[in-house]
């Protein structure tokens, strides 16, 4: 429940003051319900780990 309303909260500050906010999560429920756009990291080996995908 707290992190329901936490995630509502910070919804309505980044759109009642017009600010952006860079949000890291690995829940990918979360990372849709908050953004209008969303980078999944790529984690496929040691070579390319951490890297955002295109």
């Amino acid at each position: 429940m707290t992190r329901m309303r936490l995630q509502d909260l910070l919804l309505s500050l980044t759109r009642a003051h017009g600010i952006a906010a860079l949000i890291a999560t690995h829940d990918l429920d979360e990372a849709r319900h908050l953004s209008d756009r969303v980078l999944p990291r790529n984690t496929a080996g040691p070579q390319r780990a951490g890297r955002t995908r295109t």
